[in-house]
């Protein structure tokens, strides 16, 4: 279900921005996202829970994983758009204690 090429972005509905189509799509695989957006004048806001819970038969190390993000996107100009991403992620590893990551992602496009 991953992207062949690079291993992991794909177009599963169940994928987050860390947990994404290499997670979600592996075998004997359970995962479930909700998610919620409200649109104001200039700002789009989506707020999302991901939680993907992984058999004996899964290719990587990881068992149970939650991601909340939340994603504000903005057109600031005619052909220029922000994006700002804040993403939770709490891993709970087989072989390991597990890992908590907190991250921002700031991204800006331009239209060309």
């Amino acid at each position: 279900i991953a992207n062949a090429a690079t291993g992991d972005k794909s177009k599963v509905y169940t994928q987050s921005v860390f947990q994404d189509g290499a997670v979600v799509g592996g075998r004997d695989t359970d995962a479930m996202r909700v998610a919620a957006s409200y649109k104001f004048d200039l700002l789009k806001l989506t707020a999302s829970l991901q939680s993907v819970e992984m058999g004996s038969a899964a290719v990587t190390k990881q068992e149970k994983g939650t991601e909340f993000d939340l994603i504000a996107t903005a057109k600031i100009a005619q052909y220029v758009d922000l994006t700002g991403m804040y993403i939770h992620q709490d891993v709970d590893n087989r072989q390991a204690t597990g890992k908590v990551v907190d991250a921002i992602r700031l991204i800006a496009s331009v239209k060309f």
